[in-house]
């Protein structure tokens, strides 16, 4: 493996564990606001260094993925599933 590679490599590593950081982040906030407990936080993915069209082109490249997935394995309604949340989020990304 090149040098080049390993940075690419290093990097999708990176921002996959950006992404998942930033679900349990969502997920944390969530169940303190369902406890009861009073909590300020306006949470958008900047605060966890994350841009929402970064989010969306992260989110786009792993629905496609699945997609193929689905429709490898024959699984249509499962795959129209996921075409239909790619397509909702390809318009969002559009409209930033």
């Amino acid at each position: 493996m090149t040098e080049k590679q390993m940075d690419k490599l290093a990097e999708i590593i990176f921002q996959k564990l950006l992404t998942r950081q930033a679900e349990f982040d969502k997920q944390f906030i969530e169940q303190v606001k369902q406890s009861g407990a009073n909590i300020e936080v306006d949470y958008n993915d900047e605060v966890f260094g994350l841009d929402e069209k970064l989010v969306l082109q992260m989110e786009i490249a792993k629905l496609n993925e699945l997609l193929s997935q689905h429709e490898e394995n024959e699984d249509y309604n499962e795959a129209a599933k996921v075409h239909d949340k790619l397509n909702k989020l390809i318009d969002k990304l559009e409209k930033l």
